[in-house]
């Protein structure tokens, strides 16, 4: 029940965080981002505690062999790591960003996440656009 609760919620939501965001195209794009999130996180879940027990395996900071860093770019500054992959690089610099001290941030985060592989860095692109004819 919690992905419908969630794009119940999400539907009222866009309005109310728009009108309090500095960037609203921000704001609705980081909404957009956790409500992605939390149908991954539920996909394949029976129950609130196997969605609690797949959180708190996902995003434990205990370190095991053969585990994954899932990370904002912001949180991966100061990092490394032999491989990594970014998603959606498409969206490297961020398009919201349109004064020039944002553009600059935007291409240091870039910068910062194109940085911290230390042997091998995949760009992994986020689906192609159902609208474009591409």
């Amino acid at each position: 029940d919690l992905p419908r609760w969630v794009d119940a919620d999400h539907q009222a939501q866009p309005d109310r965080m728009m009108a309090r965001a500095k960037s609203s195209e921000t704001a609705l794009s980081n909404l957009e981002d956790k409500v992605t999130c939390v149908h991954y996180l539920c996909e394949g879940q029976a129950t609130p505690d196997h969605v609690l027990r797949r959180i708190e395996t996902l995003f434990s900071d205990k370190s095991a062999t053969g585990s994954i860093r899932l990370s904002s770019v912001h949180k991966a500054k100061g990092l490394e790591a032999d491989r990594v992959w970014i998603a959606r690089p498409e969206i490297l610099p961020a398009p919201w960003a349109r004064l020039d001290w944002e553009k600059a941030q935007e291409r240091n985060l870039q910068y910062v996440a194109y940085t911290r592989a230390k042997h091998s860095l995949a760009l992994v692109p986020g689906p192609k656009d159902k609208t474009s004819d591409e």
